[in-house]
């Protein structure tokens, strides 16, 4: 290849590489990507891993039991304690409070379903 031709190349790309980057720059819009369990690391569902697991009216051992959960049962997490002892749950018209040693927390309910396969009966 000769010179011009080298230059006329590399001219082309500085062309290309200049209006790709300013077309990208243009205007304030920000990407925003939704949010997914492999990018958050949010354990979103808890499996129950013990025969009964209480149902807590509060976060705390003396509180009023309102319900259980059996053994295989996966509930959406709804939030929890600020030291991760103590997990809300609703399920059906119930909404309350699980201890975390009882059951196991996952990012989709898909893995809690596939964990729940593996559970001794």
């Amino acid at each position: 290849m000769n010179r011009t031709h080298v230059l006329w190349r590399r001219i082309a790309v500085a062309v290309i590489v200049v209006s790709g980057a300013s077309a990208c720059s243009s205007g304030d819009e920000e990407i925003r990507l939704p949010e997914t369990p492999v990018l958050s690391g949010r354990e979103r569902v808890v499996l129950a891993v013990e025969r009964y697991v209480r149902v807590y009216e509060r976060p705390e051992r003396d509180a009023r039991i309102i319900s259980h959960v059996r053994r295989g049962d996966v509930l959406p997490v709804e939030t929890r304690t600020p030291d991760g002892s103590w997990i809300e749950v609703r399920q059906h018209d119930v909404q309350g409070w699980l201890e975390r040693d009882f059951v196991r927390s996952f990012s989709s309910r898909e893995q809690a379903l596939n964990a729940r396969q593996l559970l001794e009966p």
